[in-house]
C-alpha cells in the first residue's frame, strides 16, 4: 500500500478529559541514538520507593488563566500572537473564544526546532457549547490560514475535545511555527493546554531500533508515535511483530529510504490489530534506512511489546553474541554491536581451514556491497583483527562483517574496552565548551548560560537545560569569552537562557550573545537572590514541560555547591527543578514556588547539617498528606553524591552505563559536566583531587562491568593523572 498518512482517529472515540493524569511513557532506551533515556532494562518499579511518582499531574489552573483572548485582527491569521504571551505562566494554558461567523481563528506562534514536539489539547469550556473546534499546525513557510498545514485535528462535533501531537522531523527547518484554533462551526469559549518539549521520537529520523525485544508505549494525545530506524541491505528480510493487550489495537506504518515525515510521506505498509506483523525485503537499489512507526491512533494510552529479526547476510545482521563466538560450517554473516564514545572495539576472526575477510562498518552503513567500511582486513591470513576507537560524535550501531569465501568454521573474539576520557580546557569556561563539543556534537538550538565566577545561579540551571535538551555554558560576569561565543555559533543555537541577574551576568554579555549569528534576544531568568532565581528557573521548567511535568522536585542548600552539583544529571535527565534553600530555613521564594507548581514529591540532597530537619518538615507540610519527601545524605559530599547517583540510576532516566567524575572541592567542572553525563544517560560521581574517594571507588568497582563510557571533567589540577588512573583501573 503506497499512500500518504493522514490523521487517523475513529469516529466516536471516547473523549479524554482535558486535565488527566498521565503515566510517564516507559519508552525503550534510545541511547546512543537519542537522548530519551528511559530504559526497558530499568523499569519504573526500580525508582526509590517514596519517589515512584514519575507521573504527570497538570495543574488546576482556573486561578491562573489569562482570560479570553481579545478578538483582535492580530490573532486572526498568521503570524498571530506568541503562544506564551497569552498564557498565564507558569501554567501553559490559554483561554479564548471563536465564532465561525465573525471571528473564526485564533492564531499563535512559537519557536521550534527539529526533534521538538508540540502537544495541544483543547475543548470548549462548556460541554453544551455549539462550538466545534479544529486545530491546525503550520510550518515556518506558512503565510496565511490557507497555507498547507503540517497536521490538523479531526472535528467530532459541537462540544468535543480536539488535539494535535506533532514532532518536528529532522529534515524540517528551525524557526517560527504556527498554531491555529478554528471555529469549524458554532461559537463559544475554549480552553487549551499546550506543551512543547525537546525529546521526542515521534517522527523521522526516530531512534535506532533496539536489538532484541523491547517495550514501549504511546498515547494519542500526548505521545502519538514511536518511530524506529533500521538499516536494511539488499537480500535482507525484516520481520517485526508488535503486540498489545487483546482488548486494544495498535497500528504500525513502515516507511522507506527518503521518507521525511510520518504525517506526510508515503508509507510502504500499514497494519492494525492486537498483534501486527511487518515483513519487508528491499530489492535491488532499495538498500537504506527504513522507519517503523508504532502509532497510538485512537488509543488513549497503549503499552506494546515489539520484537524484530532479519534474515540474510547483510546489514543490519544479528546481534554480536558474547565473546568468543564459534560458528561451524557458517556462511558470510553481519553482526551488530552498539558502541559509544569512549569505547575501543576490537575483534579477531580465526579461520583455521579456510579464508574469511573481516570488515567493520560504522553507523549509517546500509549495505556491505555499497557502503564504505571503517576498517577492512582481507587476504589469505588465517587470523584477521580490527580495532576502532569510537569518536565523540560516533555513538551508534556498528556492523562486523565476516565474509567467508565458502561456508567454513570460524571463531570471533571481541571486546569493547571502556577508556576513561579526560574532558578539559585551559580554564573553566573552556572546559564547559569541551563538554558541550563532545556531548552535543550535532549542535543544539538552545543554550543555557550562567556565570562561572560563582555557583548559586548555575546550581538551578540543570533542569532548565534539560527541558530544552541543551548544554550549560559558563561566562565571565562582564565578558563573553571568545571560546564560548564560538561554541554557541558551532551549536547553531538560536535561543539562549541566561540564568542570573545583571549583577552576575551583565547586560554587556547579554548583548554580545544577542549579536551572534541567528540568535534571538536572550531571555534572562533571574530573581532578587539565589533562592528567588532558583524559583524562577523552576517555573520555567514547569512551563516547558506542561503536561509532561513529573511532579518531582529537588531541594539543596544554596550556600554550598557540592550537594546541588550531584543533582545535576538527574535534574537534566528527568527535567526536575532544583529549589535552593538556606540550611536552617526554607526561603519564602522557594516555598511559594513549591506551592505554585504541582510538586508532589521532593528529593532532598544532603544530611541534616546541610538541610535541617525543620526544613524537611516544612516541605513535608507544604506537599500535604500522601506526598513524599526523601532525603539523600551521607557522612560527606562523596557519600552523598554516590547516594544521589544510585537514586538517579534507579529511575527510568539514567543508569551507570555512563559515569562522569568531577572534583568535589570546586564547582565549575561539574556545572557543565552534569548535563554532559545526563545527555549520555549517565550519572555523576565526585572525588577528592588528591586520591580517588572511597565511596566513588566502591561504586566504580561494583558497576564497572556495565560501564560503557567514563569521562573525568577538568585538567590535572582538578583531577591529577594518578586519580584518573585509579578510576580507569576499576573499569574493565
Amino acid at each position: 500500500m503506497n499512500v500518504s498518512r493522514t490523521r487517523r482517529c475513529a469516529a466516536g472515540l471516547v473523549v479524554v478529559a482535558l486535565l488527566t493524569a498521565l503515566a510517564v511513557p516507559a519508552t525503550v532506551d534510545a541511547r546512543p541514538a537519542a537522548t530519551r533515556a528511559m530504559s526497558a532494562e530499568t523499569p519504573v518499579s526500580r525508582v526509590a520507593p517514596t519517589l515512584e511518582r514519575w507521573r504527570v499531574t497538570p495543574p488546576v489552573h482556573a486561578e491562573k488563566d489569562a482570560g479570553p483572548i481579545s478578538a483582535l485582527a492580530a490573532d486572526d491569521g498568521i503570524p498571530g500572537v506568541p503562544l506564551d504571551s497569552v498564557s498565564m505562566l507558569p501554567s501553559p494554558v490559554i483561554s479564548g473564544s471563536v465564532d465561525a461567523a465573525t471571528d473564526a481563528w485564533d492564531v499563535f506562534s512559537f519557536r521550534a526546532a527539529p526533534g521538538e514536539r508540540i502537544v495541544v489539547d483543547a475543548a470548549p469550556t462548556s460541554a453544551t457549547s455549539t462550538l466545534d473546534i479544529r486545530l491546525v499546525l503550520w510550518g515556518p513557510g506558512a503565510t496565511s490560514v490557507g497555507s498547507l498545514s503540517l497536521q490538523e485535528s479531526d472535528f467530532y462535533g459541537a462540544g468535543s475535545e480536539e488535539w494535535i501531537c506533532y514532532t518536528i522531523p529532522g529534515s524540517a527547518p528551525k524557526g517560527t511555527y504556527y498554531l491555529g484554533i478554528n471555529a469549524f462551526a458554532g461559537s463559544g469559549g475554549y480552553e487549551a493546554v499546550w506543551t512543547i518539549d525537546s525529546r521526542s521520537d515521534g517522527n523521522i529520523p526516530g531512534v535506532t531500533m533496539p536489538m532484541g525485544s523491547f517495550v514501549g508505549d504511546v498515547d494519542t494525545v500526548y505521545d502519538a508515535d514511536d518511530v524506529f530506524a533500521v538499516d536494511l541491505g539488499v537480500g535482507q528480510t525484516l520481520e517485526a511483530t508488535v503486540s498489545v493487550d487483546p482488548a486494544s489495537t495498535v497500528t504500525t506504518y513502515l516507511y522507506g529510504p527518503g521518507a521525511t515525515d510520518v504525517w506526510s510521506s508515503v508509507f510502504l505498509d500499514t497494519q492494525t490489530g492486537d498483534e501486527v506483523h511487518v515483513t519487508y525485503a528491499p530489492g535491488p537499489g532499495e538498500a537504506g534506512t527504513y522507519y517503523l512507526d508504532v502509532s497510538a491512533d485512537d488509543q488513549e494510552y497503549l503499552q506494546y511489546q515489539a520484537e524484530w529479526t532479519t534474515t540474510g547476510s547483510n546489514i543490519p545482521g544479528v546481534p554480536l553474541p558474547p565473546s568468543p563466538v564459534a560458528r561451524a560450517g557458517a556462511p558470510s554473516q553481519v553482526y551488530a554491536v552498539d558502541l559509544v564514545y569512549g569505547q575501543t572495539f576490537s575483534a579477531t576472526v580465526g579461520v583455521p581451514n579456510g579464508q574469511a575477510d573481516l570488515y567493520l562498518f560504522g553507523p549509517g552503513a546500509v549495505d556491505v556491497d555499497t557502503s564504505a567500511p571503517l576498517v577492512a582486513r582481507t587476504g589469505t591470513a588465517t587470523s584477521k583483527s580490527v580495532a576502532y576507537s569510537v569518536p565523540a560524535d560516533g555513538d551508534g550501531r556498528y556492523y562486523v562483517y565476516v565474509d567467508v569465501h565458502v561456508p567454513v568454521e570460524y571463531t570471533i573474539t571481541w571486546s569493547a574496552r571502556t577508556d576513561v576520557k579526560r574532558v578539559y580546557g585551559f580554564n573553566r569556561y573552556a572546559t564547559a565548551v569541551t563538554v558541550s563539543q563532545r556531548d552535543f556534537p550535532h549542535g543544539s538550538d538552545v543554550v543555557v548560560v550562567a556565570t562561572g565566577a560563582n555557583f548559586p545561579d548555575a546550581l538551578a540551571a540543570g533542569g532548565l537545560a534539560g527541558a530544552y535538551d541543551a548544554p550549560i555554558l559558563l561566562v565571565e560576569p562582564t565578558a563573553l569569552p571568545s571560546t564560548v561565543a564560538a561554541e554557541i555559533v558551532r551549536l547553531k543555537a538560536t535561543r539562549c537562557f541566561i540564568v542570573g541577574g545583571p549583577a552576575v551576568v551583565s547586560d554587556r554579555v547579554r548583548s554580545a550573545i544577542d549579536a551572534l549569528p541567528g540568535m534571538t534576544t536572550p531571555v534572562r531568568v533571574a530573581g532578587s537572590n539565589r533562592y528567588a532565581t532558583s524559583a524562577e528557573v523552576a517555573k520555567r521548567v514547569f512551563t516547558r514541560q506542561g503536561v509532561h511535568f513529573l511532579g518531582v522536585g529537588c531541594l539543596a542548600r544554596g550556600d554550598e555547591y557540592a550537594d546541588a552539583l550531584a543533582l545535576g544529571p538527574i535534574s537534566w535527565g528527568a527535567v526536575l527543578p532544583v529549589f535552593l534553600t538556606e540550611p536552617g530555613a526554607l526561603p519564602g521564594q522557594t516555598e511559594y514556588a513549591m506551592t505554585l507548581l504541582p510538586v508532589d514529591a521532593v528529593a532532598i540532597a544532603g544530611g541534616a547539617g546541610a538541610v535541617s530537619a525543620g526544613v524537611e518538615s516544612r516541605v513535608d507540610t507544604l506537599l500535604g498528606p500522601g506526598d513524599d519527601v526523601e532525603r539523600f545524605g551521607g557522612s560527606n559530599r562523596y557519600v552523598t553524591a554516590g547516594l544521589i547517583a544510585d537514586w538517579s540510576a534507579s529511575s527510568p532516566f539514567l543508569d551507570y552505563r555512563f559515569v562522569g567524575i568531577a572534583t568535589g572541592t570546586n564547582f565549575p567542572d561539574a556545572l557543565g559536566g552534569g548535563p554532559g553525563c545526563a545527555k549520555r544517560g549517565g550519572v555523576l560521581l565526585m572525588t577528592d583531587p588528591g586520591a580517588l574517594s572511597a565511596p566513588t571507588a566502591t561504586r566504580l568497582s561494583a558497576k564497572g562491568a556495565i560501564i560503557t563510557g567514563c569521562q573525568v571533567f577538568g585538567g590535572t589540577t582538578a583531577i591529577p593523572d594518578a586519580t584518573l588512573k585509579a578510576v580507569d583501573a576499576r573499569i574493565p
